[in-house]
């Protein structure tokens, strides 16, 4: 074929505009949604069809890509990976993320450990973090210590070495 010759076919304006239109707010198939996490070109792509997947509630694609941006270093993905697995009520997705050191899956997890009853969980979660350093855990901590009525912690803030200030050893 020579340069500006079509190879096949174009397609009418009028039947193009109809199935853009139409085809719209169809759900891709399966087996699009697996080629397009076997076969990412580009780190971008990852983005890209991670917020895709999330728009079309391919969660069982979207969490894995979140996870892999998330254990690149990309915190914003992080926080939004803890968000998701919040929403869905994932308690051992956000363990795991917690025990690797990710605070906001740590926080969100406590989050949910709480809502479900178990304060003991949400403390030894947040306490974990506390001693670690993580400021913002330091406060719910004591937040919740104190909404519950314990006496072990009525105030807050961190020591140099990270552990709480004012609180037992724990």
């Amino acid at each position: 074929m020579g340069m500006g010759r079509i190879a096949g076919y174009t397609v009418a304006d009028y039947l193009l505009q109809h199935a853009t239109h139409t085809r719209r707010g169809e759900r891709p198939p399966a087996s699009l949604w697996t080629a397009l996490r076997d076969h990412p070109t580009h780190p971008d792509d990852l983005a890209r069809l991670a917020n895709t997947a999330l728009n079309y509630q391919v969660y069982t694609l979207a969490v894995p890509l979140l996870r892999q941006q998330a254990d690149a270093g990309d915190r914003v993905t992080a926080s939004r990976l803890a968000d998701l697995l919040f929403e869905a009520g994932d308690r051992d997705g956000l363990r795991q993320r917690a025990d690797a050191g990710d605070g906001d899956a740590a926080r969100r997890l406590a989050d949910l450990l709480a809502e479900a009853g178990d304060r003991p969980g949400a403390i030894d979660v947040l306490r974990q973090r506390a001693d670690a350093g993580d400021e913002y855990a330091t406060r719910q901590l004591a937040d919740l210590l104190a909404e519950t009525g314990d006496k072990r912690l009525r105030r807050y803030g961190s020591d140099v070495d990270g552990r709480i200030a004012d609180g037992p050893t724990w």
